[in-house]
C-alpha cells in the first residue's frame, strides 16, 4: 500500500532500524521510502505525515532475553567434565577457517591455524558448538536452505579417493543440517587466497552468487596452507539491508592435496582426512571451532572421525534459519 507522500508500508526483515533507533523484528510492517531507500516506523511515519517533528533518538524497550532451548540462539560451551586416564594424541591436523564478509565494498578476512597438539578425553557434549556470526537477536547468520549449494571441484592436486571423501563428507553435513550441498562438477578455477572486494562480485567460484569452489591444492598456491594447515575454508557473507536478510551467499574450501595424501596412508587414515573435509564443510555453513575435544570442529586437539553431538545440534540450527523472502537468487 502506498500512500499520496510515495511511502510503501510493507513487512520488513529482522534487524531493520529506523532512523529514530527503533529496532524492527522479521514481519513487522513499517513504512519505506524508495527515494532515501529507507525504513520508516509507524511512530515516526505518524509523525511526518501529522507535520510534527522528527524524533532523533526514541526510547528503547529493554529486548527480552533469548530462551536457551531456542534452536538459533548461541549456547556457549559448558566446562566438560575430565577423566583420568592416558591422553590420546591429535591424528587428524585440523585446520583454518575463513570468514569473508562483503561489507559496502570492503572485505574482511580472519585465519586461524592450528597445529597438532595432546587431546585430553572428554565429555561429548551436545552444546559444544558456536555459530561463526550471528545477527543482532543471536540467531545464527545461515544459508537459504530453500536453495541448493553448488559445489564446483578444482582436482588440480588432488589424492586418490579425493572424490570419495568429498561426497562422504558431504553427505554427512547434509544429513545433519539439511542444507543441499551439491557436487555439481569439476572446474579449472584457481584458488584466490587474497579475495579483494571485486573478486568477491566476479561471478566466479568461490564468488557472490556463485558456485561454491572446492579446491585440492598446495602451499604454494595457498600460502595459508604452510605448516601443518591441511585445510582452510568459510562462507561469503551478505549483510542484511532494508529489504533482505543477512545471510551467506557463497564461499571457498582449500584443501592441502599432498597433506591429505600422508593422512591417507596412516592406520584409520580416510576417516582422518574425511573429518579433515567435513571440518571444513561445517565451516562454510557456518561453523566455527570448539574447545571440546569430542567434536570434529575442536579448534585444537581431538580424534573424532564423525560429528559430535555438539557439532550435529549446530548443524541442525544453521539448517533452520527458515527461507528468506526473495529466494530467488539475485545479483549481490
Amino acid at each position: 500500500m502506498r500512500d499520496s507522500d510515495g511511502i510503501k508500508v510493507v513487512s520488513v526483515p529482522d534487524g531493520s532500524v529506523c532512523r529514530c533507533g527503533e529496532q524492527m523484528g522479521a514481519g513487522e510492517r513499517a513504512g519505506f521510502d524508495p527515494v532515501r531507500d529507507e525504513v520508516i516506523c509507524l511512530h515516526c511515519l505518524a509523525d511526518r505525515r501529522a507535520g510534527r517533528p522528527q524524533v532523533l533518538q526514541r526510547r528503547q524497550p529493554a529486548p527480552a532475553p533469548v530462551p536457551a532451548h531456542y534452536p538459533g540462539a548461541w549456547v556457549p560451551p559448558r566446562p566438560t567434565p575430565r577423566r583420568s586416564g592416558t591422553p590420546g594424541t591429535l591424528t587428524t591436523v585440523l585446520v583454518a577457517a575463513i570468514v569473508v564478509a562483503l561489507v559496502g565494498g570492503a572485505v574482511v578476512f580472519r585465519a586461524v591455524g592450528l597445529a597438532p597438539r595432546t587431546a585430553t578425553r572428554a565429555y561429548d557434549d551436545p552444546t559444544a558448538y558456536v555459530f561463526m556470526n550471528t545477527t543482532s537477536r543471536g540467531a545464527p547468520v545461515t544459508w537459504d536452505p530453500c536453495l541448493p549449494i553448488e559445489l564446483v571441484v578444482n582436482s588440480a592436486a588432488a589424492p586418490k579417493g579425493s572424490d570419495t571423501l568429498l561426497a562422504e563428507a558431504v553427505e554427512r553435513v547434509n544429513a545433519a543440517s539439511g542444507l543441499r550441498l551439491h557436487v555439481a562438477g569439476p572446474t579449472t578455477q584457481v584458488p584466490r587466497p587474497a579475495k579483494s572486494a571485486r573478486d568477491l562480485t566476479n561471478g566466479l567460484p568461490g564468488s557472490a552468487r556463485a558456485p561454491v569452489l572446492i579446491a585440492w591444492t598446495t602451499p604454494e598456491v595457498v600460502p595459508g596452507l604452510k605448516g601443518s594447515i591441511v585445510g582452510l575454508g568459510g562462507p561469503v557473507h551478505r549483510f542484511g539491508n532494508t529489504l533482505d536478510r543477512e545471510k551467506y551467499v557463497g564461499g571457498s574450501v582449500d584443501l592441502d592435496g599432498p597433506q591429505l595424501a600422508e593422512i591417507l596412508q596412516r592406520p584409520n587414515g580416510h576417516a582422518r582426512a574425511r573429518a579433515v573435509v567435513m571440518h571444513e564443510l561445517a565451516h562454510l555453513v557456518g561453523l566455527t571451532h570448539v574447545d571440546n575435544p569430542t567434536q570434529v570442529m575442536v579448534a585444537s586437539n581431538g580424534t573424532a572421525t564423525e560429528f559430535g553431538r555438539g557439532d550435529l545440534a549446530g548443524l541442525a540450527a544453521l539448517g533452520s534459519g527458515g527461507c528468506p523472502y526473495d529466494v530467488t537468487p539475485d545479483a549481490p
